[in-house]
Order: C-alpha cells, then sequence, then structure tokens
C-alpha cells in the first residue's frame, strides 16, 4: 500500500524561520522558528488549561516566561474555536518564545491564526478534512512565513489508516500501524508540495514506545537503514502517556533510541501535571544525553542515616533554580556515608545536620549557612559560578 514519493517531494530545507519582510497588521512578525540542519534539539510543551483573551494578564506572561527561565523553547496551544484564538495570538505578541497553535477539525481556525505573530500551526490529518483545506492553510501559511507541522496521532488516525488493531501478532501491529501513520504524514506532505509548501515539521505520536520510535524510524531513516530519509524536522512525542512516573518511563524510553541515532528536533514530554514538569524533564533528557548544557542534580535519596532532608531541599530548589546554559555538578547529600565523596567531585555541594548547612565547592568548604534558605544561597552560588563559566568561554574564544 505504501510507496516511497520523496522524489515527488518540494525540496524542505530542514530549517523554518519566519518571514520579517511581510509583518502583520501590528507591525509584529512570528519569532523565528529554526529547526533542524544540525540545530539543537528544543523542548516544547503545552498549555494545558482553557485561555481567555482576559486571561492574559503581565502576570499570565510571566508565569510563562518562568517556563521558559526553565528551558522551554517553544510551547503549543490550544485553539478549539475561532474566538479561542485573539488570546493565543495576544500570547504571541508578547512572550519571548515561539508560539505554536494546535487545531483541529476547522481549518478556519488556522486561517484566523495567522493575523497573529503565531510561529506554526499543527494540523491533525485525522480530523482536520478533505486536501483543499489543508492546501488552503498552506498558501496563506507560506505569504506569513508560518511553518505547519502535520501532527499525526495514533488516537486520532483518519478511518482508512486506523492503527492495526486486527494484526495476529504484535510485530505485524507495530509495522502496519507505524506504516499507516507515515502514510497519514506522507498524504498530507504531498498536498503541501503541491502547492509549494516546504516550511513543514511532523510529528509520528503514538501512546506506545515502540509505535513511536517504529514510525520516526521509518519516516528518517534512509533507504539503506531501511527508512525512507524524509528530510523534514521531526517533533517527538509519546500521546496520552499518562501522570509523572509513567510519562517519564516511557518518553525515555522512546526518546533516548532515536534522539541517539540523531532522530528529532523538539521534544515534549506529555505528562498529566503541569506543564512546568514537562519542561524539567524534557531539559534534563536532553543533558542527560549530551545534547544540551545543564546542572547536573545529584541528591542522595534519604536513608535512617539521613540528618539532612535532601528530598524537600531538592524540591524547593528546583522550584527556584533557572535553566543555565553550562554544565555544572550540585550535590545534595544528607549523611557522611557518600556525602564527603560527592562533595569533593561537585563543583557546589551542600549538605548539614538540623539548623545548619555546609557549602563545598570541589570538597572546599566555601561557608556555614543557616539550613532556612539555604536553597537561595545555592542558587546565589551556582548563578555565580555559571557566569564565570561563561565569562571564561567567551575570553577563550
Amino acid at each position: 500500500m505504501y510507496q516511497s514519493t520523496r522524489s515527488a517531494m518540494v525540496p524542505c530545507p530542514t530549517e523554518g524561520e519566519a518571514d520579517a519582510s511581510n509583518p502583520l497588521a501590528d507591525g509584529s512578525v512570528p519569532k523565528p522558528l529554526v529547526l533542524g540542519s544540525g540545530k539543537p534539539v528544543q523542548v516544547q510543551t503545552m498549555w494545558n488549561k482553557p485561555l481567555e483573551e482576559k486571561q492574559v494578564t503581565d502576570g499570565f506572561i510571566s508565569e510563562l516566561e518562568q517556563l521558559v527561565a526553565g528551558g522551554c523553547n517553544l510551547i503549543r496551544f490550544s485553539t478549539p474555536s475561532i474566538v479561542s484564538v485573539k488570546a493565543v495570538g495576544m500570547v504571541a505578541q508578547r512572550l519571548s518564545i515561539p508560539v505554536i497553535a494546535d487545531i483541529h477539525y476547522d481549518y478556519r481556525i488556522a486561517l484566523e491564526c495567522l493575523k497573529y505573530p503565531i510561529a506554526k500551526l499543527r494540523l491533525n490529518p485525522g480530523n482536520i478534512g478533505e486536501m483543499w483545506r489543508v492546501k488552503e492553510v498552506a498558501r496563506a501559511a507560506n505569504d506569513k512565513g508560518v511553518a505547519i507541522r502535520i501532527g499525526v496521532n495514533g488516537g486520532s488516525m483518519p478511518s482508512e489508516l486506523d492503527l492495526a488493531h486486527d494484526a495476529e501478532t504484535r510485530q505485524e501491529w507495530l509495522e502496519k500501524s507505524g506504516r499507516n501513520m507515515l502514510q497519514a504524514a506522507v498524504d498530507n506532505m504531498e498536498a503541501l508540495a503541491s502547492v509549494a509548501f516546504d516550511n513543514i515539521v511532523v510529528s509520528l505520536k503514538a501512546s506506545d514506545p515502540a509505535l513511536v520510535v517504529y514510525a520516526n524510524e521509518l519516516f528518517a531513516k534512509d533507504s539503506a537503514q531501511g527508512g525512507l530519509g524524509y528530510p523534514f524536522p521531526l517533533h517527538l512525542g509519546v500521546t496520552e502517556a499518562g501522570p509523572l512516573t509513567p510519562s517519564l518511563i516511557k518518553s525515555t524510553l522512546a526518546f533516548s533510541k532515536l534522539l541517539e541515532q540523531g532522530i528529532g528536533d523538539t521534544i515534549r514530554i506529555s505528562i498529566s501535571g503541569e506543564p512546568r514538569e514537562e519542561v524539567l524533564a524534557g531539559a534534563e533528557l536532553l543533558r542527560s544525553l549530551g545534547l544540551r548544557k545543564g546542572i547536573n542534580l545529584i541528591s542522595c535519596p534519604g536513608c535512617a542515616r539521613s540528618t539532612f532532608d535532601t528530598a524537600e531541599f531538592t524540591a524547593k530548589l528546583q522550584n527556584k533554580m533557572p535553566h543555565l546554559p553550562v554544565n555544572m555538578d550540585v550535590a545534595v547529600m544528607g549523611c557522611p556515608v557518600n556525602g564527603p565523596g560527592e562533595a569533593k567531585h561537585a563543583d557546589l555541594a551542600i549538605s548539614g545536620a538540623g539548623l545548619n548547612v555546609s557549602l563545598f565547592s570541589k570538597g572546599k568548604l566555601l561557608k556555614n549557612i543557616p539550613s532556612d534558605g539555604a536553597e537561595d544561597v545555592l542558587i546565589r552560588e551556582i548563578e555565580k559560578m555559571a557566569a564565570t563559566q561563561t565569562e571564561t568561554s567567551r575570553e577563550s574564544v
């Protein structure tokens, strides 16, 4: 059923940027969206509540900017109706990172989004309707320099390309379902190519991590590796992944396999929870894979020997600590067994007993401080050390 149509596609630069020569009526342009071509993998989250115009206050924008400070590069908002678009557009005008509009069912919502500096439109092939609608959106998006993500989701596939629930084995299910997902994406890529639109991002999401891996490998690997080698940037996601623990396990399992092969340009760790959790998890995954600089937070889990509540302290620390683009080990230790060793190797370490804690750098005692508010003292030391590293890097260039 499936045939590669790559040769018929309009070549894609694998990099989409807003067209500053074609501003909107208010003089604004979408924030630059630069993906693929060796660019750093970016962390995306999605706002998880309805949004109205009256909510777009200074306080709300400040709340979103906290996500940016935590390592978020892109944020997506649902636009369930044409009326809902203006609020998302207002956010796009004020937020420091690109905003993505999530569109289902009604292509006219996408056209309305193009009146605002929204950087990318996510269209669902499973429910956007006939291809002429996709083409009309593409023509309008081309005029504004706005990217389109073809967002295939295993939970809302086109009826003729549903997941292969009649398969007799899991492997057969994976292969048939993965190829059906890919076909849904290709059908839409061809529609966009027919109107000379190539500012495309693709996502192939499912709730099964193995299916996510299979579909994305098939899309991205070249023919010599058994794939089809499409050049478009990929957004990775395990959809409906559940609450914190299942989501982290499923997403890490899928993303690690793909990212270690160089597959994937943006990621979202989808959590039934707060966007901040998604951002912290995504940034930490990239850091752990060596794809992003950041703080390596080391902390012991606590035991009967503990004289310092590391769980409470690290929770406070994570809530306040900004994402800093430097590599640094920070240890939070609660007892004398492993604490001295970790403190000796860590750039900064904190440990203590009762009402007091001690702050170390590479095993050297810097100061003793009260435990109350110690996380603020540690964050200041982290920021000071990060600033020194950054300045040293500039001088060495």
